[in-house]
């Protein structure tokens, strides 16, 4: 089956069912994640709940390596234990993927230091200068990176 759930490629629309109990109470439930359920007194704080635990979810499933497969509402509402739930698909930002470099230390010191004088952190300063580099070298006439000689 080809995925349905890439909006583009910083989101994604994932299946998520509610069921209300009859006590009042409610239950949330993201099948695709695993351990991914809430309980909940309301609708509204099960979906703030749902808000803030998907995307950690996420996150860690993308370090750890693993694909997120994820089911369409008609699979998920043929199967036994999910026959109760309401379903309804809520799309999330996607965190952006973990990438190594390897730098000289005096290069790892100035970054420090400036990211500090800029109330930045190392990442952040880091996106900068490379936005900044690229946005100049897409504007210049440059053929080429120009990239130190040693």
């Amino acid at each position: 089956m080809k995925p349905h759930y890439i909006m583009n490629k910083n989101t994604i629309k994932i299946a998520v069912g509610i069921i209300c109990f009859p006590d009042g109470e409610y239950g949330f439930a993201v099948p695709d994640i695993p351990n991914c359920e809430i309980p909940s007194h309301s609708l509204e704080s099960g979906m703030e709940q749902i808000y803030k635990l998907v995307p950690k979810h996420i996150k860690e499933l993308i370090e750890k390596g693993c694909e997120i497969k994820t089911s369409s509402i008609e699979e998920l509402s043929t199967q036994e234990e999910f026959d109760q739930f309401s379903w309804m698909y809520i799309e999330f930002e996607l965190p952006p993927k973990p990438y190594s470099i390897y730098l000289p230390e005096h290069v790892i010191n100035a970054l420090k230091e400036t990211a500090q004088q800029q109330g930045l952190s190392e990442n952040a300063m880091l996106e900068k200068i490379i936005k900044h580099y690229l946005t100049w070298f897409q504007s210049s006439k440059q053929t080429k990176p120009i990239v130190p000689q040693h």
